[in-house]
């Protein structure tokens, strides 16, 4: 089997143990002095994995959960929460994600030379979670032409974002094709998302293309509601996640390097609850209902010692300026829940919470067949246990009048638990929130990135990193050209446009 794969952006370093290129520059040049010989398909994967895990946390937290009013950074550096973002993000979060989409073709060339199947299809899944990521941040981006520095092309097109999807869906339809449950992989212990639990791998793949296929649902030549029918009609072939354990959570083991970075032995020198406080749009959406995850996300209120706030969960709104936001903090605010800095806590690329919510929404939108209302449960049920144990009840929740859910409002519903689900869950809040409009959120007085009219609005992608102008200005031009001649953040990326 002879499958012709690209990747996105064209080759950074990624041998294991190497970091992330400085310049965009470096990831249109593949680095032709490395090569990796006979080397095993699995030796890449546990940097893939523990590296790419942390390349995205780190800048969701710093991107995703202040845009979308999680947190809010309470210092001078960032002001992200007023929607002003600095060009160095886009370079760090453009060099962080290639390389390890990079990774993951070197990793499918490596298993397809050694006529790994599980491997290739392994390779592919994780491949179109990070190219996923990055063109959802970006839009167009080099896919078709990139990856091609040996054969002389430095400077690949951008290809818009319906042919990198088209594409991703249809790479993993053939993923799931691949997989074969009677071969084992050859070093189960390098992989760190499931120890070589193939059926596993097989329901993520699965999981992660009804995932793009919720994404691209505004259009109908994507044809999302049939091909979400066909794979849940036969789940014999398509199986996807069943419970909290197949969710691709990474599991740390607390024993260095294989840690949380935001645990007492990680490497973040600021730690969550140091620069940020929490919003008051999740703390208050949460306290409504008398949510049981809340404490696992939010920390009480600490200080001032004489705070009448002490000891409750308490936020601060978004989008005001330092001062206003230091009368706040100075009254008393929550930090994230300490509970989340161990070097156990798990991180999420998806989780079967998620995917339930994904279902919901199908529901909701006459995509499938069936009751929202069903999936809906499950997914709060699935959150809630995956934060506070298998044995937590979810029935008090469940009847709460602000959380029972109301079909006259069940769209909205479904996204606001889904928000809460997606709780430093990579950028799938902001992925959701530009292509629904849903939770709904506040955007505060100081709030920047406003339109002729002088309205502010939450951005829609991030601008392409500056060095791109002088590295690929053919190409660049090409693919702002088609954004209307602005390389802004205001422009909608390809999947949130259109009408349901």
């Amino acid at each position: 089997m002879k499958i012709r794969i690209f990747i996105p952006l064209v080759a950074a370093a990624v041998l294991l143990g190497m970091t992330a290129c400085d310049n965009f520059e470096d990831i249109n040049t593949d680095p032709t002095s490395i090569k990796y010989g006979n080397a095993k398909p699995l030796s890449l994967i546990q940097d893939i994995i523990h590296g790419g895990n942390w390349t995205i946390l780190y800048h969701s937290v710093k991107l995703n959960s202040d845009l979308m009013q999680y947190s809010v950074y309470i210092e001078s550096g960032e002001q992200i929460s007023n929607y002003i973002v600095k060009p160095d993000e886009s370079k760090d979060i453009w060099n962080g994600i290639a390389p390890k989409a990079s990774a993951c073709q070197r990793m499918y060339e490596l298993a397809e030379k050694a006529g790994d199947y599980n491997c290739m299809a392994i390779a592919l899944t994780l491949k179109a979670y990070f190219v996923s990521q990055l063109t959802d941040i970006f839009g167009d981006i080099p896919y078709s032409e990139a990856f091609k520095a040996e054969s002389g092309n430095v400077t690949p097109k951008y290809d818009t974002q319906k042919e990198i999807y088209t594409s991703l869906l249809t790479e993993l339809e053939s993923a799931n094709s691949m997989y074969d449950m009677t071969a084992a992989l050859d070093s189960p212990q390098k992989d760190l998302l499931y120890q070589g639990d193939v059926a596993k791998w097989k329901k993520f793949t699965n999981s992660l293309r009804l995932r793009l296929l919720m994404r691209v649902s505004r259009h109908q030549d994507m044809n999302a509601p049939a091909e979400m029918r066909k794979m849940l009609d036969d789940p014999g072939t398509y199986p996807v996640f069943e419970n909290n354990e197949d969710g691709a959570i990474l599991r740390f083991t607390g024993v260095i390097p294989n840690i949380n970075g935001y645990g007492p032995a990680g490497t973040l020198k600021v730690k969550l609850h140091s620069n940020r406080r929490m919003c008051s749009t999740l703390v208050d959406l949460m306290n409504l209902s008398s949510d049981p995850r809340t404490g696992k996300f939010v920390g009480g209120v600490a200080s001032p010692a004489d705070s009448k706030y002490l000891g409750q969960y308490r936020g601060i709104p978004s989008g005001y300026d330092y001062g206003e936001l230091n009368v706040w903090v100075g009254e008393g605010a929550s930090s994230y829940s300490e509970t989340l800095e161990t070097n156990t806590q798990p991180s999420t690329f998806m989780s079967f919470a998620e995917l339930n919510f994904i279902l919901a929404e199908a529901a909701f939108r006459g995509f499938i067949e069936g009751d929202p209302v069903v999936w809906y449960e499950r997914g709060v049920t699935a959150s809630v246990q995956e934060w506070c144990g298998a044995d937590q009840k979810t029935d008090n929740l469940l009847k709460n009048t602000a959380t029972k859910y109301d079909p006259s409002r069940g769209l909205e519903m479904i996204m606001e638990q889904k928000y809460i689900a997606s709780f430093l869950v990579g950028f799938e809040a902001w992925d959701d929130y530009r292509r629904t409009g849903l939770p709904a959120l506040t955007i505060g007085p100081a709030a920047q990135n406003k339109d002729a009219q002088g309205v502010a609005h939450l951005p829609e992608r991030l601008i392409y990193p500056v060095i791109s102008q002088s590295t690929n200005n053919k190409n660049y031009n090409e693919a702002v050209s088609r954004m209307g001649g602005i390389d802004d953040m205001l422009t909608k990326v390809w999947w949130a446009e259109g009408e349901y």
